[in-house]
């Protein structure tokens, strides 16, 4: 199972919004590197009066490149997959690729309805196929980037509390809490016969959901 936020929380609405610019700049991971724990700092440019010579000089560059490498991975694992319709600036602010050594997470805002079978066939088909016609998937993925070893998909919704402020108004907390979440292995990827995987998993329902837990390594669902 993986890591998930405890239960993230945020005073208000206004800090919840006010904390996203800091924390797209881990690698546009869209806030989950808050729920990682993660801190990141902006790379600052060199004036004339500050640059230096030697290691300390350099250092900016190197965070500078590393970050321009995790945005190319982030953007690339979303272009693969097709998952997230609308552009960073516009999800919720928990939405997003997380990256974690060589594992990758895509946690994706989805509301927990009654029919938790409609989410869970979801669910195999965005992960082991991509959501969009032209997605290719995790095996895709895999292929890409030789150093991720697993790829986790998360569904979560946004948990909304009020209380008393002591000076008689109120205090918003928003709370993410997971619902679902399959994780594909690149060993199980790459045992899968994709084409005879998507019949099943794009016919009913009930084969869906049988062909998808055969073909991933772990899931688990709230229910």
């Amino acid at each position: 199972m993986i890591d998930t936020p405890p239960n993230l929380r945020f005073a208000s609405a206004s800090d919840w919004i006010g904390a996203a610019p800091a924390l797209v700049r881990c690698g546009c991971v869209a806030a989950l590197c808050a729920a990682a724990l993660l801190v990141c700092a902006p790379a600052r440019a060199q004036s004339g009066a500050d640059a230096e010579v030697g290691e300390e000089a350099a250092e900016p560059a190197r965070d500078t490149a590393r970050e321009r490498e995790l945005d190319r991975k982030v953007a690339t694992i979303e272009d693969l997959m097709g998952i997230y319709l609308a552009v960073p600036e516009r999800r919720e602010l928990l939405e997003g690729v997380v990256l974690k050594e060589d594992r990758a997470e895509l946690w994706v805002l989805r509301p927990l309805v009654k029919n938790i079978e409609a989410a869970r066939c979801d669910a195999y088909r965005w992960l082991l196929l991509g959501r969009l016609e032209r997605s290719k998937g995790a095996p895709a993925v895999f292929k890409a980037f030789p150093d991720l070893s697993e790829l986790t998909l998360v569904f979560y919704q946004v948990a909304t509390e009020l209380d008393h402020d002591g000076r008689g108004g109120y205090v918003q907390h928003r709370s993410a809490i997971r619902h679902l979440e399959i994780t594909l292995s690149r060993e199980r990827a790459q045992s899968l016969d994709l084409k005879a995987l998507e019949k099943l998993l794009k016919g009913d329902r009930a084969r869906c959901i049988e062909a998808g837990q055969q073909s991933v390594d772990h899931h688990w669902t709230i229910h």
